[in-house]
């Protein structure tokens, strides 16, 4: 799972960096200090998750999230913050957000479960898109062994 982590504060740019190195299912993609430098990222990396802050200099991370879902992305975003103001809160849920933790009581425990749980998620989700497509194969493949036959078709 890739992940990138957007964040003003370099000592928890760092921390995460290193949780994010002990868990073998991630891949760190990226680092940004504020929203704009992350859609930079986003666009070339093409993240699975998005750890960010959401109070951050040049472009905030509620601004960040409704920019991806405006892209129609489906990359997670969960918000790390030293705020529990609960109009937050319930934005950035209304946003898309799927997690909303705050800084003070996070700790690597919490987050390898957090980082743990959404590899298993999107490993679902790319399971389930596999068995779509495959789906879809099967049924190319029937209406095109049907057009390849020499006779008329008709509705009997």
């Amino acid at each position: 799972m890739k992940v990138l982590v957007v964040d003003d504060e370099a000592m928890i740019c760092e921390w995460l960096q290193f949780c994010i190195s002990q868990n073998p299912s991630c891949q760190l993609t990226g680092i940004a200090h504020n929203g704009l430098e992350a859609l930079e990222l986003f666009e070339r990396e093409e993240p699975d998750l998005i750890l960010t802050d959401i109070k951050m200099p040049v472009m905030d991370g509620l601004e960040l999230l409704r920019t991806l879902r405006c892209k129609n992305s489906r990359v997670k975003v969960v918000f790390l913050t030293a705020f529990s103001d609960f109009d937050l809160v319930r934005q950035a849920l209304r946003d898309g957000a799927c997690e909303y933790l705050l800084k003070t009581e996070m700790h690597n425990g919490l987050l390898q479960e957090l980082l743990n749980r959404t590899a298993g998620e999107l490993a679902q989700v790319r399971g389930a898109d596999k068995q779509d497509v495959a789906g879809i194969l099967r049924v190319h493949s029937v209406i095109s062994r049907l057009l390849r036959q020499k006779r008329e078709l008709n509705g009997e």
